[in-house]
């Protein structure tokens, strides 16, 4: 049980996080990524973005038990988050 919870996990944190990087790897050429002039996310990356706070805020819960502490971290790290833009 704990590997297959390990791979599960693996695979959503590589899907969900690394998923929008990968799919416009092939679209950036290396000069952009040299100079830091990078496009910014397009709204179906958001959507991506989205659905992966989704998976991990469900993992959260998985490994926590608790659905008020799971939305109440994720809610956290969101506001951390928007905090750190400003």
């Amino acid at each position: 049980m704990p590997l297959g919870l390990g791979v599960f996990t693996a695979l959503a944190v590589l899907v969900g996080f690394a998923g929008p990087t990968l799919l416009r790897i092939k679209r950036v050429s290396a000069l952009k990524v040299l100079r830091r002039e990078l496009d910014p996310l397009p709204p179906s990356a958001w959507l991506v973005v989205g659905v992966a706070s989704i998976v991990f805020g469900g993992l959260l819960w998985l490994y926590s038990g608790s659905l008020p502490l799971a939305i109440a971290l994720l809610i956290g790290g969101v506001t951390a988050w928007c905090a750190m833009d400003d």
